[in-house]
């Protein structure tokens, strides 16, 4: 999965104090609530977008813990509501055809297509970068700040 991110992080604490100090915590980031809960033997913070007016792209962290002799090894692992994916994807798909497109344009027809070929590259590579600043600013900073709440909780 291509915005699915993943790190470790070790504590000292066993895994029954981790989870009492996490469950039911409620963060809030940039005005949404993200609620930790304790499913199927592992830890889940979820986003309450129920309310939310803004199209985002949210993200659903799974804390999988592991207890060592001297304490727990977490595996923070992040990844898109599967609700909200198909808007990047589809944007991705876009800009890989039109980058294609324009390369295709400028090998086969060369000095005839070569202002169409660039601009479509350019416009391809353009819409590309301007995604993934939004996406930094937006998921992959819920992301970060849900890692930073964590570390600070264990």
């Amino acid at each position: 999965m291509l915005f699915k991110r993943a790190c470790r992080l070790t504590s000292k604490q066993n895994k029954e104090d981790i989870k009492k100090n996490l469950v039911g915590e409620k963060v809030d980031i940039h005005g949404l609530f993200f609620e930790i809960v304790d499913k199927e033997n592992m830890l889940k913070i979820i986003p309450h977008a129920e309310e939310d007016e803004k199209s985002r792209i949210l993200p659903i962290t799974h804390l999988e813990m592991n207890g060592t002799g001297s304490g727990t090894q977490i595996k923070l692992t992040s990844k898109p509501r599967k609700i909200d994916i198909g808007g990047p994807y589809m944007l991705l798909i876009f800009c890989a055809f039109i980058v294609v497109v324009g390369l295709f344009l400028y090998l086969t027809k060369g000095e005839s297509m070569m202002l169409t070929a660039v601009s479509m590259i350019g416009v391809g590579i353009l819409v590309f970068a301007l995604f993934m600043l939004r996406m930094q600013s937006g998921y992959f900073d819920y992301v970060r700040k849900i890692r930073r709440f964590v570390q600070s909780k264990i």
